[in-house]
């Protein structure tokens, strides 16, 4: 907002500002590029509290891994493959509406790891 009640985007319209502007946020993108801030690392967890046996139970569970971009890649793949070989019901969904972990677990296995935990209240 600042930025436009300034008039720094007619700028934009002389294209000596335009180059200027594409060369400094390409070099801002770069620089980001290789700062490297973070990790491929990632952990996802869950509680679900419920009834078992009459009793109140708590349980813990998490899954955690390396490389990220590769996990996701391979998830939207699997999903895609799935959603184009089998019938799901018309309409936006997010994926844990039509897909369970027991569908996408077996094929990710071997790089990611899975752990679940018990607690009675």
């Amino acid at each position: 907002m600042l930025l436009k009640k300034a008039g720094i985007f007619n700028l934009l319209k002389i294209e000596f500002f335009k180059r200027f502007f594409v060369k400094l946020f390409e070099s801002l993108l770069n620089l980001f590029q290789k700062l490297h801030i973070g990790t491929d690392s990632y952990a996802i967890k869950a509680e679900v509290k419920g009834m078992k046996d009459d009793e109140e139970f708590i349980l813990h569970t998490s899954l955690s891994g390396n490389n990220n971009t590769e996990i996701t890649g391979e998830v939207a793949s699997i999903i895609g493959e799935k959603l184009v070989s089998n019938n799901y019901p018309v309409g936006v969904h997010f994926i844990e509406q039509l897909f369970g972990l027991d569908e996408i677990y077996p094929i990710l296995s071997k790089k990611i790891t899975l752990n679940f935990e018990n607690y009675k209240e």
